[in-house]
């Protein structure tokens, strides 16, 4: 059976932690929550290929029809339980409210289903409304969509560590462009939400996947610190527009994210028995619930016009209660599903081998 890493939802956790801060109690606090999203994006890359190259490698290539019917029934439900709730929010509050944009909303709805929100908010045609978070599932969907078919592709053209080294390379070119069109006065919603211009972390737990590298060298062991600093410091004080992050600063905390993945996955980091712990382990396994639910629920209040300290937190709350059910009658029912369709079909359930933690 798959390798369970406990550590990996630990590190979920403080990845939803970090944006569940910025989006509830924001500057005074945490400017900076975004580097969960990175985080998030290096484990998905890192437990994608490390299955789709273990199929590959066993059979020749990975069946593109279990993949994809994998990530639909783990991604699809718990997303669509959201939405049906936005668009019943949205009808009763334009019921009350005339000011609310209802086609608008609702056409976020369908950016968000039809896995384009992050380019309808790079193209300037929404700010994303109820679920405007929901940009960060488009750039991974996206690349769900396109990561496996090249990789059966080009089976058998490289050997793993040089293949890590090309999708290091590729990294360093898309961090190039995003530089240039921030020199050539691109807005932060097109860096911030772009999929060419958000790939390093994806590509980066990609490339360390395929490295195989299991125990890192001693020298970035003992500086476990560095990484944790790094992302400390940018959570801290560089909000999701700084300029900042175009020049260097997207392609610093991918690299430092990668840094954490990758020592959090060699087990031997002091932080690593923080992250095995049963809090951590609690909100890990409910971290995609929680990023989904708790952004319209914090909406709601804006839009109401109460937001407070009190409604804060009462949203961090409600986000854990809804998140807790989602995860209880939607994920897992569906995750279960997946193993009884995967057996119709003559394919094999996720987790067989390799890494078992599912993604995102």
């Amino acid at each position: 059976m798959g390798r369970y890493l406990p550590q990996i939802d630990g590190l979920r956790a403080v990845a939803v932690s970090a944006v569940l801060i910025d989006h509830c109690f924001g500057p005074q606090i945490l400017v900076g929550g975004h580097i969960g999203v990175d985080i998030f994006f290096v484990i998905s890359g890192f437990l994608i290929t490390g299955l789709l190259v273990e199929e590959i490698d066993r059979n020749g290539r990975a069946s593109l029809r279990d993949f994809y019917t994998r990530r639909f029934l783990r991604i699809v439900p718990a997303l669509l339980a959201v939405s049906l709730f936005v668009v019943a929010a949205l009808l009763a509050g334009s019921l009350v409210a005339r000011r609310l944009d209802l086609w608008g909303e609702l056409r976020n709805v369908l950016y968000a289903l039809a896995s384009v929100m992050n380019w309808a908010r790079a193209a300037g045609w929404t700010g994303g409304g109820f679920l405007g978070h929901a940009w960060s599932l488009s750039v991974e969907e996206q690349f769900y969509l396109i990561w496996p078919l090249l990789l059966n592709a080009t089976a058998g053209r490289l050997d793993h560590r040089r293949y890590a080294m090309v999708l290091i390379g590729v990294m360093l070119a898309l961090a190039a462009w995003r530089g240039f069109l921030a020199w050539n006065g691109a807005g932060a919603e097109r860096l911030y939400n772009g999929t060419d211009t958000r790939a390093d972390g994806l590509l980066l737990g990609a490339a360390l996947a395929l490295s195989g590298v299991r125990r890192l060298p001693a020298i970035l062991l003992k500086a476990w610190p560095v990484p944790v600093l790094v992302l400390t410091a940018v959570a801290v004080s560089t909000p999701w527009s700084a300029p900042f992050l175009g020049y260097g600063g997207f392609t610093l905390v991918a690299l430092s994210a990668a840094w954490l993945v990758a020592l959090a996955v060699d087990d031997r980091a002091p932080f690593v028995a923080w992250l095995k712990s049963p809090v951590a382990l609690w909100v890990g396994k409910r971290s995609y619930s929680l990023y989904l639910w708790h952004y319209p629920i914090l909406m709601i209040f804006s839009f109401a016009g109460v937001r407070s300290r009190l409604t804060d937190v009462l949203t961090v709350v409600a986000s854990l209660v809804a998140a807790h059910l989602s995860y209880g009658l939607v994920e897992q029912p569906f995750l279960r599903l997946k193993g009884r369709v995967l057996q119709f079909w003559g394919g094999r359930a996720r987790g067989e081998r390799g890494i078992s933690n599912s993604a995102p």
